[in-house]
């Protein structure tokens, strides 16, 4: 699970987007999107 929230943490990172494709789409979430995203993964990983 961890590798997985990992794997989707980087997929929004703003610097790997500005080349790819989804930014030539006009997809870069917002910085405020991306903590809530990362608050998400937290609380979920913090249940056992």
């Amino acid at each position: 699970v961890c590798v997985i929230l990992v794997e989707i943490w980087c997929i929004f990172n703003e610097r790997k987007l500005r080349s790819s494709k989804l930014h030539l789409l006009g997809f870069l979430p917002d910085e405020s999107t991306i903590q809530k995203f990362w608050k998400l993964c937290e609380r979920r990983l913090s249940i056992k």
